[in-house]
This record gives structure tokens, C-alpha cells and sequence, in this order.
């Protein structure tokens, strides 16, 4: 019984060797450092549609931005700049769509009153500092 003992104790001393600590491994793969970059925009949103307090008869809203200083880009990617980005649309802090252009449709909407957020982003999907974002509220019936 006791060599039984004395062999589990090695095999789990061995097992713990094997996870153990030691220094981390140098990686040969870049640092991703423009991801964590949150660059000031020269972007400003405005929402056209839906005006202030908007009521909306059946269960589709329209959203409608303008953007200016800034220019919407269909790709992803990390080298960011202050004046390329995507559109990000919200309802009631439900993301719609990552890819929105500057009008969008969101649908299936109930009665009640709701807020869409519109966001201008970096072309990497992290949020310019400060962020660019607009609010309104509409109600649907």
C-alpha cells in the first residue's frame, strides 16, 4: 500500500512539474498594440431621422445619420486613423448592426418608447476617445 502511495505522490509532483511556472516564452507574433489605441475622430454624427420624441406607426424604425470629417470604410482593420470608421446602431443597448452606412432600417420593433444610439467607430470596431455617439428617443405605436 505504501508503494502505491509513494508512486501516485511522484506521478503527481511530475504532473505538477510539467504545468508549472517557469518564465514565459518569448512569442515571435507581433504585439497587437494599434488595437488598444483609441485615437481621437474628426467625425460628427447627427441624426436625421428619427426626430426628437418621434412616433413611429408599425414596427419598423428608419434611421438616417449624417456624418462629417469622417468617411464610413467596409473593412476591418487595425490601422486606424481619426477619419475612417463603421457605423455601430443601437436599440435600447441592443446592437443592430456592426456595418450600418449612414441609413439603416431596424425592424420587428414593439410598442413603447425606445432609444436608438448611433455610433461612429474606429475601422477596428473599438470606440474613438472620445467616443462619437448620438442618442434619440422615439416611441412606437
Amino acid at each position: 500500500m505504501k508503494r502505491i502511495a509513494v508512486i501516485s505522490m511522484i506521478g503527481i509532483m511530475m504532473a505538477l512539474a510539467a504545468c508549472g511556472g517557469g518564465s514565459p516564452k518569448a512569442s515571435n507574433s507581433p504585439t497587437p498594440t494599434a488595437s488598444l489605441t483609441r485615437l481621437a475622430s474628426t467625425g460628427h454624427l447627427t441624426i436625421v431621422s428619427p426626430t426628437p420624441n418621434e412616433v413611429i406607426h408599425g414596427s419598423t424604425l428608419h434611421v438616417k445619420v449624417t456624418l462629417t470629417g469622417a468617411r464610413i470604410v467596409s473593412q476591418t482593420t487595425n490601422a486606424v486613423t481619426p477619419d475612417t470608421g463603421h457605423i455601430h446602431v443601437s436599440i435600447d443597448g441592443q446592437v443592430k448592426t456592426f456595418y450600418s452606412g449612414v441609413e439603416y432600417n431596424a425592424t420587428g420593433l414593439t410598442p413603447g418608447l425606445h432609444v436608438v444610439t448611433v455610433e461612429f467607430v474606429m475601422a477596428n470596431h473599438a470606440p474613438f476617445n472620445p467616443r462619437v455617439l448620438v442618442k434619440q428617443s422615439f416611441r412606437v405605436v
